[in-house]
């Protein structure tokens, strides 16, 4: 259970961390909300034990990313990686970004084969290189998956995590 060291804004009580615990009636330091914390059996809090008895989850990211995602148009490989597109993008991505490549594209290396998301560096707005070591491509043209839901992540939900 926290220690309770500072009064902020001002109805809220902070512990040690910075954390709100606690909040209170009036500016006059009465507290009327102190949290309890509800755990599983391994000890990890799951929610806060709220004035009627009730349990609130805590909140938790199950995934995030900021890394660009891009579905290029078809195009042509060439043996080391290098991957030309037909249609050119609109700019040329800055950094490393990621590409969506259908079966037969990469056939060897440290990015994986097959079907998937690629790292990719584009040195224009139509030719980019595969990142990774020993990338080996079809040498030659491809077509871009267009016709069918492509699944470019799979995030794992937590039995109980949806309320």
């Amino acid at each position: 259970m926290p220690t309770y060291q500072t009064v902020v804004n001002p109805y809220h009580v902070q512990d040690e961390n910075g954390d709100i615990v606690g909040y209170m009636k009036d500016p006059k330091n009465t507290v009327v909300f102190t949290p309890r914390y509800s755990t599983d059996s391994s000890g990890n809090v799951t929610g806060l034990v709220g004035p009627s008895g009730g349990i609130a989850p805590i909140p938790y990211i199950l995934a995030q990313t900021a890394v660009p995602v891009i579905l290029p148009s078809s195009g042509s490989s060439n043996a080391t990686g290098q991957i030309t597109l037909t249609t050119a993008l609109p700019y040329q991505p800055s950094g490393t970004v990621q590409i969506y490549l259908p079966t037969g594209v990469v056939t060897a290396g440290s990015a994986g084969t097959g079907a998937g998301l690629y790292s990719v560096v584009f040195s224009t707005t139509a030719i980019c290189q595969i990142q990774g070591t020993g990338i080996v491509t079809a040498n030659g043209a491809y077509t871009q998956t267009t016709a069918a839901d492509l699944t470019l992540a799979t995030v794992t939900v937590p039995g109980g995590a949806m309320g």
